[in-house]
């Protein structure tokens, strides 16, 4: 049976999988087990850190925000935010949004300093 699914440019996101949007306005909160276990992998020298975090997963993560395929569609059409996807998004399932006028102005100010040189 085929699931139901929906295209963002080369990307498939399936309505019935998790994704996960990385936040960068602050950070939503953990239970305090999670918290705790969060702050202890934080604390560690940075290779540990990155291996520590990695065995968490994201959904101890508090910079990143579990939603269903369906809500991130209905997110992504109702706000106007274009998708920003990760290098590996089809195992991660992570991306980020923005805002379509912040999107169009980070353009903008591409091409202007591109123009410069």
């Amino acid at each position: 049976m085929k699931q139901p699914c929906e295209k963002i440019g080369n990307h498939v996101i399936y309505l019935n999988q998790v994704y996960y949007i990385a936040y960068a306005g602050g950070q939503r909160e953990l239970a305090k087990k999670d918290q705790k276990e969060y702050d202890k992998a934080m604390a560690m020298p940075w290779g540990i850190q990155r291996k520590e975090l990695e065995k968490l997963g994201f959904d101890k993560n508090p910079n990143v925000i579990p939603i269903t395929g369906r809500n991130l569609m209905a997110f992504i059409r109702e706000l106007k935010f274009v998708p920003i996807f990760d290098v590996y998004f089809n195992q991660s399932h992570l991306m980020q949004i923005t805002d379509a006028i912040i999107y169009e102005s980070i353009i903008q100010q591409s091409y202007k300093i591109a123009l410069q040189k």
